[in-house]
């Protein structure tokens, strides 16, 4: 992190074009994941995701893993800087812990803060219909139980954190600064998820993951975050505790 300060600071139009470079190239690299995804529905590698099939929910991390390629195939003239950058010298593990550990709560009191918030507005955080029928059938569906807790669990916190933070928060705050790299990484990180109900608690998450990244320069410590994040749902979803 000692890198951040020898950087000379960018002018206002250089962090604003520098930004808008790697969401666009972000926002290519997902069009181009759509497109594989959309391959494999017509081949009937996956269902299609208005289908009421578990298979559907591998959909969205995969999408998210061919876009993580992709923009990282776009990285190679970065590389030498990148390694400067966030991840040139990570916390000690026990750091990392305690960050890790310090992240889910301020996390979960966040989101359960902003949630009672949207309740208040009568703007409730909706979840995903397929999501909600596989755990509303309780432990019964074993195997649609255990799709959605291996998209949950697994995938997406390493498909997502590769992608959104660990690729476009690390190159945006390279090129433009840490504000532009939240900001980026945040906006894009809730739109992906395709869920208009749950933008503020999405923007929240990203916050979160990536500032555990920036503090511990281990992105491993953003994919446990995200883990903790989605395990914790998962777990109030299947008990009835998070009702929407």
């Amino acid at each position: 992190m000692s890198a951040e300060g020898s950087q000379p600071r960018p002018s206002p139009g250089d962090v604003f074009a520098a930004t808008a470079f790697e969401v666009a190239l972000t926002v290519a690299a997902i069009a181009t994941g759509f497109a594989v995804i959309q391959i494999l529905f017509a081949v009937g590698v996956l269902p299609q995701a208005s289908e009421p099939h578990p298979a559907a929910l591998l959909g969205g991390p995969i999408l998210m893993l061919c876009a993580a390629v992709t923009y990282a195939a776009s990285q190679r003239r970065f590389s030498a800087k990148l390694r400067q950058s966030l991840t040139s010298h990570p916390a000690t593990l026990g750091r990392t812990a305690t960050i890790v550990a310090i992240a889910c709560v301020v996390l979960f009191a966040g989101s359960a803060a902003l949630s009672a918030v949207l309740d208040a507005l009568n703007l409730p955080v909706q979840e995903q219909p397929l999501v909600r029928a596989i755990t509303d059938g309780g432990w019964r569906l074993e195997a649609d139980l255990l799709t959605l807790a291996f998209s949950a669990l697994v995938l997406a916190p390493i498909a997502e954190e590769w992608l959104f933070r660990h690729l476009l928060f690390r190159r945006v705050h390279l090129a433009a600064g840490p504000v532009s790299a939240y900001l980026a990484s945040a906006v894009l990180f809730a739109l992906s998820h395709f869920n208009a109900s749950g933008l503020p608690i999405y923007v929240w998450q990203a916050i979160v993951f990536a500032s555990a990244y920036r503090l511990s320069g281990r992105i491993a410590a953003a994919m446990l975050v995200h883990f903790g994040n989605n395990a914790l749902t998962l777990v109030l979803l299947l008990t009835g505790a998070n009702p929407d």
